[in-house]
């Protein structure tokens, strides 16, 4: 057993649970003048944004036949790829960074003060993006024909080792259903599968072209079910229809708290059961709060840092046998059950190993760096041509600065993490931003197929590049760094806050029988929306253990109130020192570190305090229906989701 830190047991608490009504008066009002309708006034805040979702053609500078992931394509193509795609494009705002989200996949960066009121208008005109993206919802046959393939179901083999097992045990077992994790024998045709629930079936509840938006981080009003704000437990997801005469677009308003943290935060796609199919399309963007005087910006400029640029990492896969017609290179997504298709990219922003920045000797740059990753997560050093690896240092974890720099070679990131990453290098040349992408589970090849499978590939390979120049510059001395924390020590939270305690399990079942295959489920549940499993009282400050009793990562992200970092544990972690240290380090290097987003090793528990605020210090509600789940956004929409209220007093 690995484990880190200290920290209190935790306990199971029983969960209230509420059905309601299902019919939607989409007339309704949420929170503040929140609500649909494209001639609904949403100019009203400090900051008005507008965003369109629709379909466009981009070009991925870099995408070519030799950067894919994996095995090489079977029919290369010159030059760089092309995707017809769903996208975020910016129609009104100040984007930050000139960036409108018009110049490739990944939507346009927002910013706001402390203290404003954001608004944001989400416009859908994905009209028959289906039909012209040539997708389709999941079904019983794609997912019973796997079962076909075994006994070494592939792609979904060996999930299912028990805690206690050992190495010997995995290397031994029989190449039996039952031994190798697997419950219960193949049905004979697909209508004999047993599907519990459409919500958990991607496609199938909603429509790919269906989106809406969630503001990751934020600690603000809850705003993915209808109305924004709501406490009904009940309550629908928010959703915009591409073509509906009431449910095409949806005006979101987000009131900042005054003392909101100044960083980095980001947006994206919500709406469960199409949320992996537009992540791997890039509908997410970063959301920044800044320019006051606590923002990075200027408390770096302050000390002499003042070169920033955002490294947005993420997954564009594609089918290669799907491309439009007329062209050699220009990709459609597959559909779900193909992942996404059999190539995969990992751009850094809207290009494939961009040059990231280009600066003199000496300079320092702040990174803002973010895992927008769907399905892996990514591990990133740095090094130079020789392979030699350069520390780098970190002064803020999912957007919430801490009080002074840390040191470290490397970060291991799930999805919907964020770090703030100072580097400068000595001499010049190219430095490249190396990555070594992570599976969502591991069994090193211990199964009865003998394939390895672990989280930590052998392989690492080129996010991107920063080139130094000849010029040299006075360096910062990254170490004697001080900022005002986005957190104050007064809020930390005290054992004696403490008035109850949480139990969550991750969980992956593998019954041949049921549907989706695997089951991906939360203390044995899949997600229902209609119903809301736990509630808690805004002001009060819980203790929560979420664990992961199988061997599979699992970023855990949950919504509203950010959640200090006690302990995290991990039974069977495989990989090299640097890697395993990393894992731990990301989250527990700072002394009760802030996040709002943070990876259950496998066979693994994290323990975190966590207050649910209800309202901000100056009034603003932070109360209502809202989520956690897995960041893995595959693993959510099969069901890896649970709604909770917090509840006004």
């Amino acid at each position: 057993m690995i484990m880190r830190a200290a920290g209190l047991a935790a306990s199971a608490a029983v969960a209230a649970a509420a059905l309601g009504a299902h019919a939607v008066d989409v007339s309704q009002e949420g929170f503040m003048f929140s609500g649909y309708g494209c001639d609904r006034s949403c100019d009203q805040g400090d900051v008005n944004y507008e965003i369109e979702a629709r379909l466009e053609t981009f070009t991925v500078s870099g995408a070519t036949a030799d950067a894919v992931q994996g095995d090489p394509p079977d029919s290369p193509w010159t030059g760089d790829a092309s995707a017809f795609t769903r996208t975020f494009v910016g129609r009104k705002g100040p984007f930050c960074d000139g960036n409108d989200g018009t110049e490739g996949m990944v939507g346009p960066c927002l910013q706001v003060k402390p203290g404003q009121l954001l608004t944001v208008k989400l416009i859908n005109n994905m009209d028959n993006g289906m039909q012209l993206l040539d997708q389709q919802k999941a079904s019983k046959w794609q997912y019973w024909k796997q079962t076909q393939d075994g006994p070494n179901f592939p792609d979904l083999d060996q999930i299912g080792f028990p805690s206690n097992a050992s190495l010997d045990d995995m290397s031994n077992l029989p190449n039996d259903n039952a031994e190798s994790g697997w419950l219960n024998e193949p049905v004979n045709k697909p209508g004999d599968m047993n599907l519990t629930s459409v919500q958990n079936f991607p496609g199938w509840d909603t429509s790919f072209d269906n989106t809406n938006l969630h503001f990751h981080g934020m600690q603000v009003v809850p705003h993915l079910f209808f109305p924004q704000g709501t406490n009904n437990p009940s309550a629908q997801w928010i959703q915009t229809i591409p073509g509906d005469a009431e449910q095409t677009c949806f005006c979101y308003a987000i009131q900042v708290p005054e003392d909101h943290p100044e960083g980095q935060f980001w947006y994206h796609i919500h709406r469960h059961g199409a949320v992996a199919m537009q992540g791997w399309q890039g509908l997410v963007g970063e959301l920044l709060v800044n320019t006051g005087s606590n923002a990075p910006y200027s408390q770096l400029a302050s000390q002499g840092v003042t070169l920033s640029a955002p490294a947005v990492v993420w997954e564009w896969v594609v089918d290669s046998s799907r491309v439009v017609d007329g062209t050699d290179a220009t990709f459609y997504e597959a559909n779900f059950i193909d992942g996404g298709g059999d190539m995969m990219f990992i751009p850094v922003n809207n290009e494939v190993k961009p040059t990231i920045a280009t600066m003199p000797v000496g300079e320092t740059l702040h990174l803002r760096t973010l895992s927008a990753q769907t399905s892996t997560g990514i591990a990133i050093e740095f090094v130079d041509d020789d392979g030699e690896v350069y520390p780098f240092y970190r002064f803020a974890a999912d957007g919430i600065m801490w009080e002074d720099t840390i040191e470290a070679t490397m970060v291991v990131m799930g999805p919907g993490q964020r770090e703030a990453l100072l580097v400068q290098f000595p001499e010049p040349g190219k430095y490249t931003m190396q990555g070594y992408l992570l599976n969502d589970f591991q069994n090193q090849g211990f199964g009865p197929d003998g394939n390895a499978n672990s989280v930590y590939p052998p392989q690492a390979f080129e996010l991107g590049y920063i080139e130094v120049t000849s010029e040299r510059v006075d360096p910062v001395d990254l170490s004697a760094l001080t900022f005002t924390p986005g957190m104050p020590a007064s809020s930390d939270i005290q054992p004696q806050e403490i008035t109850g305690e949480l139990s969550v399990n991750f969980q992956v079942y593998s019954d041949l029988t049921k549907l989706p295959i695997p089951q991906f489920v939360i203390d044995s549940k899949g997600f229902n929306v209609y119903q809301t499993n736990r509630a808690v009282v805004q002001g009060t400050a819980m203790q929560w253990q979420v664990s992961s009793d199988m061997n599979y990562f699992h970023p855990f992200h949950i919504h509203v109130n950010p959640f200090q970092v006690k302990t995290m544990a991990s039974g069977q972690l495989f990989g090299p020192e640097k890697f395993v240290n990393a894992v731990f380090d990301t989250n527990l290097a700072k002394r009760n570190m802030w996040r709002d987003t943070m990876f259950i090793p496998p066979f693994g528990i994290i323990t975190y305090w966590q207050k649910f605020a209800g309202n901000s210090s100056d009034g603003v509600q932070l109360s209502g229906k809202t989520v956690f789940h897995c960041h893995f956004l595959d693993h959510e929409d099969q069901g890896m989701i649970s709604s909770f209220l917090i509840e006004k007093e």
